[in-house]
């Protein structure tokens, strides 16, 4: 019922997954994105991607390929490392952007969508507007620590139903 991909995957054909319901991605690679994408999961409801660091990531086709193939997935938690070795938040507007551009039409049955990803305060208010085009039934989870501006935090709270939390809801 659970499965965790620890390494980049190559290419493995299509394959069907009838019995996986928890899919929890280690290294979120383009390769292993693409191989994700070419995999039928039925039963799939809680799926976990932590994007490489490694690898300059382009999601917007592969997470649309990738949300079609889980057709029953209730929660998504998408991540990129928040903090460099400094321990600064650092900025991913552009995945969040595409992200959100990506899901903007739903996502089937998608309920709750985590996104683990630092952003810049200009890169926020940026995505003020995709936020409001997410369909209304897709509640959005941020850490605290990805906006740094406690106003904006709350202006996303309030006017856009986000919530925040101190860590995130995951079984990994």
């Amino acid at each position: 019922r659970r499965l965790l991909i620890g390494c980049s995957l190559r290419d493995i054909g299509r394959r069907v997954l009838p019995s996986v319901e928890d899919l929890l991605v280690a290294v979120g690679s383009p390769p292993t994105l693409a191989v994700l994408a070419k995999i039928t999961w039925p039963s799939l409801k809680r799926v976990h991607i932590t994007f490489s660091v490694i690898d300059d990531i382009d999601v917007s086709s592969t997470l649309a390929e990738i949300v079609l193939q889980m057709p029953r997935v209730e929660h998504l938690s998408l991540r990129r490392w928040m903090t460099g070795y400094d321990d600064e938040v650092a900025p991913r507007d552009s995945l969040a952007s595409s992200i959100l551009e990506t899901l903007r039409g739903g996502g089937n049955g998608l309920r709750r969508l985590d996104l683990e990803i630092g952003l810049s305060s200009a890169g926020a208010e940026a995505l003020i507007a995709p936020i409001r085009l997410l369909p209304p039934s897709l509640r959005l989870h941020l850490p605290k620590r990805a906006i740094a501006d406690a106003a904006l935090r709350s202006k996303y709270a309030r006017d856009l139903g986000v919530v925040f939390d101190d860590e995130p809801d995951r079984q990994d």
